[in-house]
């Protein structure tokens, strides 16, 4: 029996070559490990960062929707109460003093400008008996239209708003404000307003929305009231199937749909007016929405693909290089190359990556993990995670962590650590549980990316949703909520409390002439100076075009109110300069107190309101203390006693 020939170098003996091939498969298997940990992570990080964009995306313009919709209809909610006031008072002529109803006119002839296309009243049987156009009056019947059949039905005692008709008399488009007319308490006619739609479409001006933004005014019973931009086009169609025209849809929100009108996919949303029967809606079409989201995902999965590809790409070499058997030696270094390319992307990922072994002592560190945590890697290999933690969280966070990697393997969420200079951060990270070959736990993998910034522009969405973008100031949203605890703190200590409503006098001419660049600067430099005006303890507020509310909370007598309020006119008045222009406005200033004149936040509001108007139409610059059953011009009370 010959004997078997020495092994060497060349000629490999047994022992060797089973020991060459078990190293073989562990190496594989280990490849193969890491292939699909590192494909795990950087999937599952780029589709959660992307699916976090689309969603922040979405959520802000469904919040900007939300506000310009609510905006939209705040400033029509102004021009219509403004419209009922002069109804009410045109109504009270006609009935009780007929001979002065043109005087009345006159006297609401420069609102009546801004707003009217004509002032008509109709008698009992329908036929026009007043017309503004200045022509000879033509015996026109309205007895067939809406307005007038609401009311000789006795269906609308209060303001009816009509859908859009074509004037007999005017020969435009318009939409009838009207109230009844009652003789004894019974139906003697109606007394009509009539609108242009386009006075509902001005706000889309002082917006930016793009190509195919749009903002509508819709009335419950599906017409459209008012659209912008193109709005003639529109005039005499309606929108049956629109969400917020369902049975039970909430006062305000956002959908998305095709729009029945143009075609086109938009973002909507909306807010109602249920006391008029109105709806005000703001969108933007999707496309421009999402715009730099989608130029972000391709661009992003150019990359990660490009990566995967290269991953791939290496496993494949070194798994085909150790599976040479008859060259052990050459496939040994051809891994050690492809584990030095491992270790090139290790080093040059974005994300930190950080591996432990199974007591959580950390083996080695990526450079991305030392520029996120201001750690160099000998300062962390050997310790644990543990200096990382910002005490931000409690041990049961830990406990619950733990406990899900120990049952799953794994585990991924939102953490705040603290860097090397102590400044604490959050990290998106995803933890997994590496086994060998055996299915035995070897290591702890973990990828995370600072998602500090991202976090920040989600405060940054809250601020917007309760102050206003132009000013800064704290929005209608925002005042309401103040305006509530302020009640609930004037009842637990037994002070006062009120506010006080603000309307700039000539602010729309301004506007109009100089435009809305000089508009907003201009209600810039009022915010500034009615929050210089006020006390550390007042809150000031801008709900919607040139309207103002102060908050005033502990007030102990009632010659505060006079003292703030003759100071924000004293402010108002001086002269304000803008660049080339010197411009001098003033205001009208109502004042509600708490409780004399309203146990909520709305009726609070809503009495200053009135108050304003009455300040206004006395002469404007002055300020009016708020009294029941004050829907005209008054004479100014004396402050209201200490609530």
């Amino acid at each position: 029996m010959s004997a078997s020939p020495p092994s060497s170098p060349d000629h490999p003996g047994p022992e060797r070559v089973r020991r060459l091939r078990h190293g073989s498969g562990a190496l594989r298997l280990q490849v193969a490990l890491f292939l699909l940990v590192s494909l795990a992570a950087l999937w599952s990080f780029t589709l959660y960062a992307l699916d976090r964009r689309e969603q922040l995306d979405t959520a802000s313009a469904e919040v900007e929707m939300r506000a310009l919709a609510q905006a939209y209809a705040e400033n029509s909610l102004s021009t219509i109460k403004r419209i009922d006031l002069i109804l009410l008072d045109l109504a009270h002529t006609w009935t009780l003093r007929p001979a002065e109803f043109q005087a009345e006119i006159s006297r609401h002839q420069q609102d009546l400008d801004d707003v009217a296309l004509q002032v008509a009243v109709a008698d009992r049987d329908g036929l026009m008996v007043y017309s503004s156009i200045q022509r000879p009056l033509e015996r026109v019947s309205l007895a067939d239209r809406e307005h007038f059949k609401v009311h000789q039905q006795g269906q609308a005692s209060r303001l009816f708003i009509s859908k859009p008709v074509l004037g007999r008399v005017s020969g435009k488009w318009s939409l009838q404000f009207t109230r009844p007319l009652l003789r004894d308490g019974r139906f003697d006619g109606i007394i009509i307003i009539s609108v242009p739609p386009e006075l509902f479409s001005r706000f889309y001006d002082t917006l930016s929305m793009g190509r195919q933004g749009v903002v509508l005014m819709v009335r419950d019973s599906a017409e459209i009231m008012a659209r912008a931009p193109d709005w003639r086009a529109y005039m005499g169609r309606s929108l049956p199937t629109a969400p917020y025209l369902a049975p039970g849809a909430p006062p305000q929100g956002n959908f998305q749909r095709v729009a029945l009108l143009d075609g086109v996919p938009r973002l909507y949303g909306y807010r109602k007016l249920p006391q008029y029967q109105l709806t005000f809606v703001a969108a933007l079409p999707q496309d421009e929405i999402l715009a730099g989201f989608q130029r972000q995902r391709q661009a992003t999965f150019a990359t990660i693909t490009a990566m995967s590809l290269l991953l791939v790409a290496m496993g494949w070499l070194i798994l085909r290089s150790v599976r040479a058997r008859d060259r052990a030696e050459r496939a040994l270094r051809d891994a050690n190359r492809e584990l030095s390319l491992a270790g090139s992307v290790f080093r040059h990922t974005m994300d930190a990556v950080m591996v432990t072994e199974m007591d959580g002592t950390i083996v080695s560190v990526n450079p991305a993990f030392t520029a996120i945590t201001g750690y160099e890697a000998a300062e962390v290999v050997g310790h644990t995670p543990r200096l990382l933690r910002s005490g931000r969280h409690d041990a049961d966070f830990y406990r619950a962590m733990f406990a899900q990697l120990g049952s799953t393997g794994h585990w991924r969420g939102e953490i705040w650590n603290r860097r090397k200079d102590g400044q604490s951060y959050l990290e998106w990270i995803s933890i997994s549980l590496v086994r060998d070959e055996r299915a035995k736990p070897l290591r702890y993998v973990s990828v995370s990316n600072d998602v500090t910034e991202l976090r920040a522009g989600d405060e940054h969405l809250r601020h917007l949703a309760f102050h206003d973008p132009l000013t800064g100031l704290p929005n209608r949203a925002l005042l309401l909520d103040r305006i509530g605890q302020g009640i609930s703190v004037a009842q637990r200590d037994g002070r006062g409390m009120g506010v006080m409503f603000i309307d700039l006098d000539r602010f729309k001419p301004i506007n109009d002439t100089l435009g809305h660049d000089v508009g907003d600067q201009l209600l810039q430099q009022v915010a500034q100076r009615l929050s210089h005006a006020v006390r550390h303890s007042d809150t000031v507020a801008r709900i919607g075009g040139d309207e103002f509310v102060i908050l005033l909370e502990q007030v102990d007598d009632g010659i505060t109110y006079v003292n703030l309020a003759e100071k924000v006119l004293s402010s108002l008045s001086r002269p304000m300069v803008l660049g080339p222009h010197t411009l001098e406005v003033g205001a009208s200033i109502g004042i509600a107190s708490y409780p004399g004149d309203g146990e909520e936040a709305a009726s609070l509001l809503k009495h200053a309101d009135a108050a304003m108007y009455v300040s206004k139409a006395s002469g404007r610059g002055a300020y009016h203390f708020y009294h029941p059953g004050m829907t005209a011009p008054s004479a100014r009370r004396e402050p209201p006693a200490t609530s």
